[in-house]
């Protein structure tokens, strides 16, 4: 007997590893880059398509359970939801759903791999600050390993692992792999109402904010209006605790789906880098499929390690967004966050540079022309603008302190070859404008960036 259930046992492993489904769909294109100037790096969730994933069930004899074999992720690996957005946008995938998501056990296996080609030209008017031009080259794949085990009454374990791979070879080898997400979670889904799930780890906290075809992370157009050392304020989206955190910070969040249209999710964030971090973020998404609306707040504070140290940092924000699916045709959206930051220098002194407040509007219009016909609805079009403002501290002796803006705008135009091969233009203007208050009295200036990108993308 004791030979036998080991035969089984032996078998089940054997299938779970080794049978490959003869239908093995792949995920559509996420246009959405995943690398972050100074950030912990981000990767977008799969995009759902009209597809059914077709896993192959094998009955395990030994206890009766199923398990699917190991696949490649189908596009619609999520439960069923309001329309996400239109094929082609950028709105599929940062709903809040639960993904990816299987109704047996299985190892997903997904992943993608981009290559971008982009020209800058930048001007300052800043006195001593040289123009430039730049061209640059990135590249970065990811595979996406998602381990889930399905038990009874819908409840499920899963994991997931992104192994990164960084085309800058100019980087020291020890930076050029790396991981992105790494988490594990339980919970229940698949019910019609009441899903739930505990996630800790390495990931992303819920998206509110959409940049639209544009704007990608880590590319010229996202840096705007930077020249040299001049870089004016970034947007912020309810961002704080929004990208993967790094050095020994974990995130903790628990998602609560009560009804379809309605999903919730309450993060906090703890550990260490060179101070304690320990924060809270809440965000609710309510998806009618044509509308959605979003919103969300963060606050976080990192204080001293060393006894008697007085650096402290304190960050909180809030903001929403309200987006709009005309299926298949057209998606588009606008936002408004705000948010403040104040630090505390070791001796208990106001860091005036670091400590700010600012605030961000924008929005995006993504277009399918010819969504319903043949090889043509794989054509997209869009454009958005964004735009912060910023003011800091540090006052001068009139009692005036510095003020910074941002404006940023592009067009894109992309399609998938084959449906699966991304190939996109993007086109973007920013300008930024700079009054600081410094003791040597340096006037107003602008910076303003044009640059183009050309990028290549595989998705599977």
């Amino acid at each position: 007997m004791e030979n036998r259930n080991i035969k089984n046992i032996f078998k089940a492993v054997v299938l779970m590893l080794f049978v490959i489904p003869i239908n093995t769909l792949a995920q559509d294109d996420s246009d959405q880059s995943i690398a972050e100037n100074g950030e912990a790096q981000s990767v977008e969730p799969a995009e759902e398509t009209s597809e059914e994933p077709l896993p192959v069930n094998v009955e395990d004899k030994s206890g009766g359970e199923k398990f699917a074999s190991i696949f490649s992720l189908a596009d619609k690996t999520v439960p069923e939801a309001p329309v996400e957005g239109i094929d082609g946008g950028t709105l599929k995938g940062t709903n809040g759903l639960q993904w990816p998501y299987f109704t047996s056990s299985t190892i997903g296996v997904s992943g993608e791999l981009w290559i971008d080609t982009s020209f800058k030209k930048g001007e300052s008017t800043k006195e001593g600050e040289p123009n430039e031009k730049q061209m640059l080259a990135q590249g970065r794949g990811v595979l996406r390993i998602s381990p889930t085990y399905i038990w009874t009454n819908n409840w499920f374990i899963q994991g997931q692992m992104e192994l990164v791979a960084d085309k800058n070879q100019s980087k020291d080898i020890s930076q050029l792999v790396s991981a992105d997400d790494v988490w594990l979670k339980f919970g229940q889904w698949g019910k019609k109402h009441n899903n739930w799930d505990l996630q800790m780890g390495r990931y992303q906290g819920w998206r509110l904010f959409n940049l639209g075809m544009g704007l990608d992370l880590n590319t010229q157009e996202r840096k705007g209006a930077q020249v040299g050392s001049t870089a004016p304020p970034e947007f912020y989206g309810v961002t704080y605790m929004y990208y993967r955190p790094s050095s020994n910070i974990t995130n903790i969040a628990l998602h609560y789906y009560p009804v379809k249209f309605l999903r919730v999710e309450g993060l906090m964030q703890t550990g260490f880098d060179s101070l304690n971090n320990i924060g809270g973020r809440g965000a609710l998404i309510f998806d009618l499929g044509w509308l959605k609306i979003k919103g969300g707040g963060e606050y976080k504070k990192k204080s001293a390690v060393t006894e008697g140290a007085k650096n402290e940092e304190k960050m909180k924000g809030a903001g929403g967004a309200v987006q709009f699916v005309i299926a298949p045709w057209v998606e588009a959206g606008g936002q408004y966050a705000f948010s403040s930051q104040s630090v505390v220098k070791f001796d208990g002194g106001k860091n005036q540079d670091a400590t700010f407040s600012k605030w961000s509007t924008g929005g995006f219009l993504n277009v399918s022309p010819f969504a319903t016909f043949g090889a043509a609805k794989y054509l997209t079009v869009g454009g958005g603008l964004d735009y912060t403002s910023k003011w800091d501290s540090k006052e001068d002796e009139f009692g005036n302190v510095g003020i910074f803006s941002h404006l940023q705008a592009f067009g894109a135009i992309s399609y998938r070859l084959f449906g699966k091969l991304l190939i996109k233009g993007v086109f973007a203007y920013a300008k930024g404008n700079m009054n600081p208050t410094f003791a040597d009295n340096t006037g107003a200036y602008q910076t303003t960036m044009l640059s183009g990108r050309l990028r290549l993308q595989y998705s599977f």
